[in-house]
């Protein structure tokens, strides 16, 4: 059963020659006493897992990882190549995109849409998903977008 109190903080996979090179991960939700806890995953390249958590008094609400995870799914992490480094973070603000000077793209059912210029300004976290191989593109979700204040395809 999933927890639905679950935020996803951050991610970060490196991936070297189609394998798992690291891969770190936080995130927050109540535990089964009911209580907020914050989670830390790490996985390195031998595999070897380490679970780390502890009680917390605030947390960041954002949004639940199976968001995420069920676009990178969709897409497949495969078809990004065998070397890259992904990131998942959160911004709130008062915050600018535009592709002329990083790829912007749309993650939508297993496909990437161009995007010209993304604009937000907003109190609630947007997820931005950085993939970086030769150069790092940025995309985002349709939940995100949906809080942009100007969003240009392109």
């Amino acid at each position: 059963m999933q927890n639905e109190t679950a935020n996803l903080e951050w991610l970060r996979l490196k991936v070297e020659d189609g394998k798992i090179h690291l891969l770190h991960l936080e995130f927050n939700g109540n535990g089964v006493d009911g209580r907020k806890r914050v989670y830390f995953v790490d996985v390195d390249s031998s595999g070897r897992v380490r679970i780390n958590s502890g009680t917390v008094e605030q947390s960041i609400s954002t949004r639940h990882p199976t968001k995420v995870f069920r676009e990178l799914d969709t897409l497949g992490l495969y078809s990004i190549g065998g070397s890259y480094t992904l990131s998942v973070d959160f911004e709130w603000g008062d915050i600018g995109f535009d592709s002329t000077v990083t790829p912007l793209y749309l993650l939508e059912n297993g496909e990437l849409k161009p995007l010209r210029e993304v604009v937000f300004h907003t109190d609630w976290p947007v997820c931005e998903i950085a993939v970086c191989k030769n150069g790092c593109e940025v995309w985002f979700i349709r939940e995100d977008l949906s809080r942009a204040s100007e969003v240009v395809f392109g």
